[in-house]
C-alpha cells in the first residue's frame, strides 16, 4: 500500500515507461568521449554523430544468467528460444522485433513489479561488445569509444546514477472496464520516472551536465520524449542547438518462469538527433533483466542492440539483424525512507508532480 507524504491521490496519472538509451554517435568538441545509455531501469534505462557519443549496453553470455547478473528465467530447463531472457544471453544473431500494431488495448508503457518501487542508486559496468555481422557493417564512429581504455569509456568503465519508479493508475483496458462497468477499483502499477531517469543516466554516462531539459506528454504522447541538450560545453564554450526525439515503437515484458524475483523488458526505439543542418536517425532495442536479491537490492543486466537504417551501407546485407550488441551489468540499491516518512514506511520516492509516495 502506498502512502503519500503530501495530500494527493494514491497514484499519479500514468507516465511513459523508463526511457531506453539513445544511441549517441561520435563525439564533438566539448563533449566527453563516452557512451550514453539513457534510462537504466528502464533503466530504464542505458546510450550523438557530430554531437555526443556512441552507444553500448547490457551483459552478453553464452551460459544461463547467474544470480549476480540478473538470474535465470526458467527453472531447471532451457530458456525458450523466443523469450526475452534468451535474447539477453544469446551469443548468436539478434533480429529486430518489429513495430507493434497501433491497437488501443496494447500497453503504451512498461509496467514493473511492485518490488521495483522507490528511488535507487545504480552502479553499472560496461562488460561486453559483440559485432555479430562483422566490423564492416558497423557505422563509422560507433566503435571508437567502445575500443578505448576503461577510463575513457571502454570495456570496464563504470557509472553511477539515480533511478526512480513510482505508482500510478494506468489507463489500461482492464482498468477502463473496471471503472465503466463498476467491477471494482482500478489497479495501480509501477512505472519509471522517464524524465528524471533520462537526465540522470545521460549526465552520468557523458560525465557532465549535458541535458538542458527533458519533455514528454504522459497522456497525449506516452511513447515519445524530447531531450534538449546543453548549449554550454564543460569548458564553458558554446555548443550548437541540438535535441533528441525518442520514439518507442514496440515494448514487451516477461515475468520469470516459476520465479517471482525475476523480470525482463524490451523496448524498440527510434532516436532522431536534430541539430543545425543535421538530422540523424538510429534504431535500437534495449533489453533488461532484473532480479530481486533482497527487498532493497536488485541485480541485472542490460543489452543494447543497434540496427541499420535503409540509407546506410550494409542495410540489406544486415537483413534486420543487429550489427552491434553492447552489454552492461548493474546493481540497484534502494534508498531507505527518510526520517520524516510515515511510520512504518520502508521506501519513498518523489514523483514527477512533486508528490512523495511511500510504502
Amino acid at each position: 500500500m502506498i502512502a503519500a507524504r503530501l495530500v494527493a491521490p494514491l497514484a499519479e496519472p500514468s507516465a511513459p515507461s523508463a526511457v531506453p538509451p539513445p544511441l549517441l554517435p561520435p563525439v564533438q568538441r566539448g563533449l566527453a568521449r563516452r557512451h550514453v545509455v539513457l534510462g537504466l531501469p528502464s533503466l530504464a534505462g542505458l546510450a550523438t554523430a557530430a554531437s555526443v557519443a556512441a552507444p553500448h549496453a547490457a551483459y552478453a553470455a553464452a551460459s544461463p544468467l547467474s544470480s549476480a547478473a540478473g538470474g535465470q528465467l526458467s527453472v531447471g530447463g532451457e530458456l525458450p528460444a523466443d523469450s526475452l531472457a534468451a535474447r539477453l544471453v544469446t551469443t548468436g544473431q539478434l533480429k529486430q522485433p518489429g513495430n507493434q500494431p497501433p491497437w488501443p488495448w496494447i500497453p503504451k508503457q512498461t509496467y514493473y513489479p511492485k518490488w521495483m518501487f522507490g528511488e535507487w542508486q545504480v552502479d553499472m559496468e560496461f562488460t561486453g561488445l559483440r559485432l555479430p555481422l562483422g566490423k564492416q557493417l558497423v557505422p563509422a564512429g560507433f566503435l571508437d569509444v567502445a575500443e578505448a581504455p576503461a577510463e575513457a569509456g571502454g570495456l570496464g568503465s563504470r557509472y553511477s546514477f539515480t533511478q526512480r519508479f513510482y505508482s500510478t493508475l494506468p489507463p489500461t483496458f482492464d482498468n477502463e472496464l473496471r471503472v465503466q462497468l463498476g467491477l471494482g477499483m482500478p489497479q495501480d502499477a509501477i512505472i519509471a520516472d522517464r524524465a528524471f531517469n533520462t537526465r540522470q543516466t545521460t549526465n552520468a554516462f557523458l560525465g557532465w551536465q549535458a541535458v538542458e531539459s527533458v519533455a514528454y506528454d504522459a497522456t497525449e504522447a506516452p511513447l515519445r520524449e524530447t531531450v534538449t541538450l546543453s548549449r554550454t560545453a564543460p569548458d564553458g564554450s558554446a555548443l550548437p542547438p541540438r535535441r533528441l526525439e525518442l520514439y518507442i515503437n514496440a515494448l514487451s515484458s516477461e515475468d520469470g518462469i516459476g520465479d517471482d524475483t525475476a523480470f525482463y523488458t524490451s523496448e524498440l526505439c527510434r532516436q532522431v538527433l536534430l541539430g543545425v543542418r543535421q538530422a540523424e536517425v538510429k534504431d535500437y532495442e534495449i533489453m533488461h533483466s532484473w532480479r530481486r536479491v533482497k527487498s532493497d537490492l536488485v541485480e541485472g543486466r542490460q543489452r543494447s542492440c543497434l540496427y541499420l537504417q535503409p540509407q546506410e551501407p550494409g542495410f540489406f546485407k544486415a537483413g534486420g539483424r543487429a550489427v552491434a550488441v553492447y552489454d552492461y551489468s548493474f546493481t540497484m540499491k534502494r534508498n531507505a525512507a527518510p526520517d520524516d516518512a510515515p511510520r512504518g514506511a520502508v521506501a519513498c520516492v518523489p514523483t514527477p508532480k512533486d508528490v512523495v509516495q511511500c510504502v
